[in-house]
Formats: structure tokens, sequence, C-alpha cells
């Protein structure tokens, strides 16, 4: 059984961000770390093919990221939307991390580069994340590994949770992928595979770490 990675958002204004991380210290939640991440997000349907008997799709969303200087690709399956994505994941080393992307890329999936601040408060285990783009952009995420058998319970508690933050919740997919598209126009750039894209994406990569040290 693939754990579930439980999560909801919530949109939150610039403004409302040490608001919000006053409410969660309120709430329990103990700071963990600031994570600055440079990634590579690929996102597509993924299935058998047609002569197949199990003909099903799912919607797929691959990341080739890293973040604080360790990189990893990660592959979630479900709705982008959804508060219930089965996720894997695999460290890889920094060198290979170019590789990866030049593999990925080439997958007929829409691809994307951006980088994102994020800060990460913890409270037994729910993990909660205060996300900033470069633009201003910012959301709040509550996430809790799961699994089918608890999935749903878990799912009620971080509703719970978000309204204690006092936080409007995403409410569907057309709201969720308005807010992407957002961050896609303001902060992100569309990446198809070639090798400037590939050299681009790691030196923003370099310039994200290097933000790090500054901070």
């Amino acid at each position: 059984m693939h754990p579930i990675e439980l999560e909801v958002r919530a949109e939150i204004q610039a403004r409302e961000r040490e608001e919000v991380a006053a409410r969660l210290i309120q709430a329990g939640f103990i700071i963990q770390n600031v994570a600055h991440r440079t990634m590579l997000m690929s996102f597509g349907r993924i299935g058998r093919i047609a002569e197949d008997e199990d003909r099903g799709t799912a919607e797929t969303d691959i990341r080739c990221r890293i973040t604080n200087g360790e990189a990893e690709v990660v592959v979630k399956i479900g709705g982008v939307h959804a508060h219930d994505r089965k996720e894997m994941s695999t460290p890889i080393q920094p060198a290979m991390l170019p590789a990866f992307a030049r593999v990925i890329g080439a997958l007929n999936m829409f691809h994307k580069v951006g980088s994102r601040v994020t800060t990460n408060y913890a409270r037994e285990r729910i993990t909660a994340s205060i996300v900033s783009s470069p633009s201003g952009l910012a959301y709040l995420e509550l996430e809790k590994m799961s699994d089918e058998t608890h999935a749903e319970n878990d799912r009620k508690e971080l509703t719970a949770l978000a309204e204690t933050l006092g936080v409007t919740l995403l409410a569907d997919r057309e709201a969720f992928m308005d807010f992407c598209t957002r961050l896609t126009k303001c902060d992100d750039w569309p990446f198809q595979g070639s090798e400037s894209e590939i050299e681009r994406f790691m030196k923003e990569a370099k310039e994200t770490g290097a933000s790090q040290t500054r901070t």
C-alpha cells in the first residue's frame, strides 16, 4: 500500500504570512526549517496503452528538485488539486539532476521550472508550510502522511485545523488551477528539455541555494 500525501491548501496574501505564522505557533507548531527549492515540475496523464486490458490513466506530477542542496525525484499520482495523492520519492546526487531533467523533460507532459521559499512547521504528525514565490504569491499547505484506512478522518482533522488558523481552503480544482495559473504566469518558466534550459535550471538552482546562505 503506497502512502498517501494528505494535504489541503489555502492562498494567503503576502501581508498575512507573519500573522498566519504566529497562529501556527499559538496552535502548538514548532518551526523546523526554511527550505529554498528550485524544481522542474512535469504534469500529465500516464497509464497503459490501448491494447492493455486496464486502460485507465492517472494524473501524474513528477518533480526533479533540489532543496537546500539536496536533490530528489518525486512522483505524485492523483489529481493535482486532490488532497489524497499517492507519493513516491528517491534522493539523488545533485550532479545527476541535469540527467534526470533531460530524460523527464522529453516526456509528453507539461513542464515548467520555478523556485519557492518554504517555512516548515511541525506538530506531531502534521506539517504546516508557508510557501512563497518570488512575485509574492503565497499559500499555506497543511500535510499529513496517511493511508487509505485513515485518510478521511485525517482530512477532517486538517480541515478543522485550517478553520482554527482562520484561512480559507482552496475549494475545488478550479480554484486550485486558477492559483497555479497565476504562479505560472508570474514566477515560472516553460521547460522543453533543451540543453540551454537545463543550464538555466541548474543556474537558478544554484542562485536559490546561494540565497539560503544569505538568510
